[in-house]
């Protein structure tokens, strides 16, 4: 069997969805050659870039299916949000959360709207199954595109390789590089409405009279609005001098990154996995998240989550307790390494090529 899999997304800087194909290319490619039954055939839409959205849509249902076409495949993978709608190869599309159809307003109004609101939901039911992350998701995609439960499978993924605890040298060359001298809390994730970081940074005023820690935060800007919206609360908090704003932030300092931070606070409201909480676990970092929709399931015990309606104070005590009692980090510490290492790229694999033995064209 041939199975195209697309890896656009893995071009440029990497998100979610990147770090996802980009984890799950060489262990498909592992099994397949290990079984000798299948060959995995990468599909680079002939080296072009991505673009955005809406673009992104158009293209895909050119040079993707011409792609398939030529190559004569038997099933398409696609790891995100770019499923094509039609060609005679059955298509897999693995899809991580559908909380942006489900919510248009967390985008601004515009040509992204008319993509996740009416393109990708027709895309994803013209597939012949869709993968989740989550069984939250599994369930969410079942209820809300009206998509059969014989076509769809939950497949968890671990982090990628790249995540492990980091040597002492790697995250002193971190510090030097972005100059981070002092102990810090780190906040990892896009700006956009769906991440609370304005509730983060009024935790933060209220438990840095308290500590001697930094707050930093690294992910890029995903939604405008939610960057100007950081840069006027932490003004008006007066966290001018506490906060550190990287941006986004390179995979090769990632791990490094998690790994010299004494603890991690993602404030997802809508998670259709929380990757970044498996990351963390990886790297030996402790976590304080929201308890809702996924992570609870991704985090399974090993992570600190504050429950609705996530009142800043909830989220300072939370925090400054890690920091505070290196007992209960160090616990936190052991629980997280436990639950990453229930995660694993040759299962995750094993699991696809099953799927695509089962809606491909054998």
């Amino acid at each position: 069997m041939k199975i195209g899999l697309d890896l656009q997304s893995t071009r440029g800087p990497i998100s979610g969805i990147g770090a996802y194909a980009q984890g799950l290319a060489p262990a498909l490619e592992a099994a397949a050659a290990a079984g000798g039954r299948h060959e995995i055939v990468p599909l680079w839409y002939r080296g072009f870039r991505r673009w955005p959205a809406p673009a992104e849509m158009a293209r895909t249902q050119v040079a993707l299916v011409g792609e398939a076409w030529g190559r004569r495949l038997d099933v398409i993978h696609s790891p995100g949000f770019a499923p094509p709608m039609w060609g005679r190869a059955p298509r897999v599309l693995s899809l991580h959360d559908l909380s942006v159809w489900q919510r248009p307003e967390l985008l601004p109004p515009g040509p992204s709207r008319v993509y996740w609101g009416g393109f990708l939901p027709r895309a994803a039911r013209r597939a012949a199954c869709i993968v989740a992350p989550s069984r939250y998701s599994a369930g969410v995609i079942q209820e809300a595109l009206a998509f059969p439960a014989a076509r769809v499978r939950h497949v968890a993924y671990p982090p990628r390789t790249l995540f492990r605890p980091a040597a002492a040298r790697r995250q002193a060359a971190l510090r030097r590089h972005f100059g981070l001298s002092k102990p810090y809390v780190l906040g990892l994730g896009a700006l956009e409405p769906r991440k609370d970081w304005l509730g983060v940074l009024r935790a933060f005023a209220r438990m840095a009279p308290h500590c001697e820690h930094e707050l930093v935060l690294a992910g890029g800007v995903n939604v405008a609005a939610s960057a100007a919206a950081v840069e006027v609360e932490i003004e008006r908090l007066g966290l001018g001098t506490r906060v550190r704003r990287l941006g986004y932030v390179r995979e090769l300092w990632l791990a490094p990154l998690y790994s010299a931070a004494a603890v991690l606070v993602f404030p997802e409201t809508l998670a259709g996995y929380g990757l970044p909480i498996l990351e963390a676990f990886a790297c030996d970092t402790p976590v304080v998240s929201y308890a809702n929709t996924a992570l609870p399931e991704t985090a399974a015990g090993a992570a600190v989550l504050i429950p609705p309606p996530y009142a800043p104070a909830d989220t300072a005590a939370a925090l400054l307790e890690v920091i505070s009692h290196p007992v209960q980090a160090a616990e936190m510490r052991r629980r997280g390494r436990a639950r990453a290492a229930e995660f694993n790229w040759a299962v995750t694999a094993q699991a696809m090529l099953a799927i695509f033995e089962e809606f491909g064209r054998c």
